[in-house]
This record gives structure tokens, sequence and C-alpha cells, in this order.
């Protein structure tokens, strides 16, 4: 309801961040799967203008990128 209430406004929700372990939000938090699963229900209610892009931003420091995308490369580093 809010990424549509806020479409509605001309506000268009561009970032859908996973939420860092940080002291006091554990009750915010959920795994990397469920986050996904959350995004893609999500996707599939909603039109692509009010679909925020779901992302990640790593400790490295090199930026958002998607939450797939980091999945993929995390697999990847892990063979």
């Amino acid at each position: 309801q809010l990424c549509v209430k806020l479409v509605r406004l001309k506000i268009f929700p561009y970032y859908l961040h996973h939420t860092d372990a940080a002291h006091g939000n554990r009750q915010f938090r959920v795994s990397l799967d469920r986050g996904v699963q959350i995004w893609r229900d999500l996707s599939k209610r909603i039109s692509g203008l009010a679909l925020p892009r779901y992302v990640i931003d790593p400790p490295d420091g090199s930026g958002k990128i998607d939450v797939l995308e980091y999945i993929k490369i995390s697999n990847n580093h892990d063979v």
C-alpha cells in the first residue's frame, strides 16, 4: 500500500534497503532469502513504477548492489 500511495503522490520508490545488522534493529531484520521472498511477493502485486530496487550496501564500501546480484557474487566467492 505504501508504494502505491507514494506513486499516486508522484513519489517513486527507488530503493528498498536490506537492513544492516546494527544495535537495536534486530526486530526489523530478515534473512536475505526472506527479504527476496518479500520483494518477489511485492513485485507480483504492484506495477514496475511502484516497485523499488531491493539493494544491499555491503560492508566493503563498494556501494549499493541489487540483492540478487549480491547473492550471486557471494555464492561465486564461496565456490
